[in-house]
């Protein structure tokens, strides 16, 4: 038994002793992970990995004039480093997305007095990912978990979740972030408690004798937290000065430009795509929130400006009755609508993904799994691309037609959405959330008579 104490005092003294392993086993592998589920999308030609100047490093970084302190010590360069030269494609693509992300982020900040320098903790937390989902449940770019949504004014259920809106969201980030720093005093503090919890900074701080210095409390802190604050200081150098080291962005493939219609009826985003002509990635993409891809009665949806028209014009004939839903017999599949995978070693959610041509939310959902991880052995519901596109275009054997009719006998109505029925399969204990019955649900033992012994 001692021998095992000692081989675990000895990982622990490995794991804080090379600060860059525990750093690239923080966000940057959720991150390049996010990146990869993307496509894994080159650049023409790959930067020649430069040498960090620490100086140079350090007047760049003055020269934003930064609210936060952006210390430079060995462990920011190495995260430098680690964005500029060992992942310059993750780089690139994180330029790209901050074209889109940035402009919206950074007025919202601004209107609660919050540093500029905020805007870049999405970076870390998410790599811009809209629909990022941790195991912990924390969602969105600003990856919120659901009881800081609510507690934020965010709705948070099946069909509707505002920690994947990007206003709404960073609205609610911006007040925790707010409310962070009226508690602690320090925004370094505030960072680190972005990453584990006000409690757990207050009590890194109780441990290191009332110090409030950030590099003064570190060692006190969760192994995972002690990379998070360096990641943060790496992500405010290459987010304005990537360039500067040969790296360009890559833009993403969907318009800048964005633009908002209103929606009077309930419908699905798969048939305001067929009937406009529009992409449906790209309204998945500006809508992230409609989780189950309906759009509720009332709702304001955002387009492409270039689309915009061709929307609203396709949900004005919704409205009107002009497109009526039909039966579509001929398009009944006559296979099995899912397949099941039984996953083997070394597989992940973004590899079996990306050999069904799905994504891995779907898989997340069809499976009512609470996060990405998934392991050897479980069976895995998935339904090949041929048959989900063909029930996102059709619903169900539905096709909405031009000219008003009837249905036949033989046909039976299918309602837009059916609930998935969920199907058991052995989970990981680590995946599963405590829960404890309400005392209501609590059904009493029926009294027995005990017998005394004598």
């Amino acid at each position: 038994m001692q021998w095992l104490i000692w081989l675990g005092s000895l990982a622990i003294v490995w794991a804080q002793a090379d600060f860059g392993r525990v750093a690239v086993l923080d966000s940057m592998v959720k991150a390049y992970m996010a990146w990869q589920r993307h496509g894994g999308e080159m650049l023409i030609y790959a930067p020649t990995p430069t040498p960090i100047d620490p100086e140079e490093v350090e007047e760049r970084l003055q020269a934003l004039n930064p609210t936060i302190p952006l210390e430079v010590n060995p462990m920011s360069l190495q995260m430098i480093d680690l964005y500029l030269n060992k992942q310059p494609f993750l780089t690139a693509y994180l330029l790209g997305m901050a074209d889109y992300y940035l402009p919206v982020i950074e007025p919202i900040l601004r209107s609660y007095g919050l540093p500029s320098e905020l805007q870049y903790l999405p970076v870390i937390e998410s790599a811009f990912v809209p629909e990022a989902l941790s195991p912990r449940a924390a969602a969105g770019i600003w990856q919120l978990i659901p009881s800081t949504g609510r507690l934020y004014g965010l709705r948070v259920d099946r069909y509707i979740d505002e920690r994947y809106d990007l206003v709404k969201s960073t609205h609610a980030a911006a007040r925790y972030l707010r409310d962070s720093y009226e508690m602690l005093g320090d925004w370094l503090l505030v960072i680190a408690a972005y990453n584990c919890g006000i409690g757990c900074v207050l009590r890194a701080i109780k441990m290191a004798g009332g110090r409030t210095n950030y590099w003064e409390i570190a060692p006190y802190l969760p192994i995972e937290t002690r990379g998070y604050v360096p990641s943060f200081i790496a992500a405010c150098y290459i987010m304005n000065y990537a360039t500067s080291h040969g790296i360009q962005p890559i833009p993403p493939d969907i318009p800048r430009e964005v633009d908002t219609v209103y929606c009077p009826v309930r419908t699905k985003l798969s048939v305001i795509a067929s009937v406009a002509k529009v992409p449906l990635s790209w309204l998945k993409f500006y809508n992230p929130e409609l989780r189950a891809e309906i759009v509720p009665p009332g709702y304001v949806l955002r387009v492409p400006a270039v689309a915009a028209y061709e929307v609203a014009e396709a949900i004005a004939r919704l409205h009107s009755g002009q497109l009526v839903r039909q039966p579509v017999a001929q398009y009944r599949s006559k296979g099995p609508a899912f397949t099941w995978h039984i996953v083997r070693p070394g597989e992940t959610i973004y590899t079996i993904a990306r050999n069904y041509s799905v994504t891995p939310y779907q898989i997340i959902r069809w499976n009512q799994l609470w996060g990405y991880k998934v392991f050897p052995g479980m069976r895995l519901r998935i339904r090949p691309q041929s048959s989900a596109e063909e029930g996102e275009a059709l619903e169900e054997w539905g096709m909405y037609m031009e000219g008003a009719t009837t249905w036949k006998r033989s046909f039976i109505p299918v309602m837009p959405y059916i609930v998935p029925k969920f199907i058991p399969f052995r989970l990981d204990v680590s995946l599963i959330p405590p829960s404890v019955p309400t005392p209501s649900e609590v059904e009493p033992l029926p009294a027995t008579r005990t017998r005394r012994r004598r």
